[in-house]
């Protein structure tokens, strides 16, 4: 049965790991701007530094969402664990992990929600009746928008 959240990536995510430089602000900006271009509502939840003997280590937190349509809307986090950071002008060093998770969330709204019966039929609804609208228009259109932006991450990190 499908939930109220499809979980379109694996449970632990997907995970960039590069050991390399990278122009990082041009990095967040690009990735900024991909959330902006796909109409995402962005939040960037988390950004520590830390200065350690090893290096400098960096987590920054992002979340964003969008509302495909009245019933469904795709929630992307990603989060970034970068240690040994160094700047050198526009040019960083570092060890970078970089995590993307993706879940699709039907009624978002809770319409079906708080009556033992709508949420029985909302089960319904989403295993039966619009499975298919689910599984091949929803799901690909995420994934699609998921490699796009980890191709995007892999053109700044080399």
């Amino acid at each position: 049965m499908i939930g109220q959240k499809d979980k379109v990536l694996p449970g632990s995510g997907i995970r960039i790991k590069i050991d390399g430089k990278c122009n990082f602000e041009k990095l967040y900006e690009d990735m900024k701007s991909f959330f902006d271009e796909h109409d995402y509502d962005f939040l960037e939840k988390e950004h520590t530094e830390k200065d350690l003997p090893q290096g400098r280590e960096l987590i920054i937190v992002w979340t964003a969402e969008r509302e495909v349509d009245d019933y469904a809307k795709y929630d992307i986090k990603v989060r970034f664990f970068i240690e040994n950071f160094r700047k050198e002008g526009s040019v960083c060093s570092g060890n970078f992990e970089i995590k993307m998770w993706a879940t699709i969330t039907f009624d978002y709204k809770n319409n079906w929600q708080g009556n033992p019966i709508t949420e029985f039929l909302f089960k319904i609804y989403n295993s039966y009746i619009i499975k298919e609208k689910i599984l091949n228009n929803y799901e690909p259109k995420l994934e699609s928008e998921i490699e796009e932006l980890k191709s995007l991450i892999k053109e700044h990190i080399k």
